[in-house]
């Protein structure tokens, strides 16, 4: 019965042994497909969509370390209101001009999209559109944002609400009006 019952033992630490490998084994091969995933590079001719997020063959891509304000997006230049979403949108649009673009994945952000380090003749989209003033930095260029807002580049001409704050007031969420803040914010909640 003692035979039994160590042949027993075992057999059972084995089948843990081999469970735990088989379980390391697929939890290697995971990460390694999905930083493959992340590495991809694509390129083309883009649609810009706003000022930080373009479309190349139906994938859509946010530029990594930019917010650009929104579309519909207004700022304050002496007291007049200027459409300063569209104008960062154009910005983009004429510096692209229909050339071919380079975006290496960064991985997907909450909504889906491609993160993409994206370049066009070498230079760097993000980095150009805040260096312009035309989008704010999230960390990745600090110090070309410190430039925009000293020379009073794009939107730094004036007053502008941080496009993040903006979409949480206004209740807009990748563009589209979410309905729960929409609702919310309409009934002072």
């Amino acid at each position: 019965m003692a035979r039994l019952q160590k042949f027993l033992n075992i057999i059972s630490f084995a089948l843990r042994v081999v469970l735990a490998i088989a379980f390391a084994c697929v939890l290697i091969w995971f990460v390694v497909l999905s930083d493959r995933g992340d590495r991809q590079v694509l390129q083309g001719q883009a649609r810009i969509i706003d000022g930080d997020s373009i479309e190349i063959s139906d994938t859509k891509i946010r530029l990594v370390g930019i917010d650009a304000p929104e579309l519909d997006q207004e700022c304050d230049k002496k007291g007049r209101n200027w459409k300063c979403g569209q104008e960062a949108k154009s910005a983009l649009s004429m510096f692209v001009a229909n050339q071919v673009i380079s975006c290496e994945s960064q991985g997907l952000d909450k909504y889906r999209r491609v993160l993409g380090n994206c370049s066009v003749r070498g230079r760097n989209l993000g980095k150009w559109m805040v260096t312009n003033g035309w989008a704010v930095s999230f960390g990745d260029y600090s110090f070309d944002e410190a430039i925009a807002r000293r020379n009073k580049f794009g939107i730094w001409q004036g007053s502008f609400e941080k496009p993040q704050d903006w979409r949480r007031r206004s209740g807009v969420i990748d563009g589209h009006v979410d309905p729960m803040n929409w609702l919310c914010g309409s009934f002072g909640n």
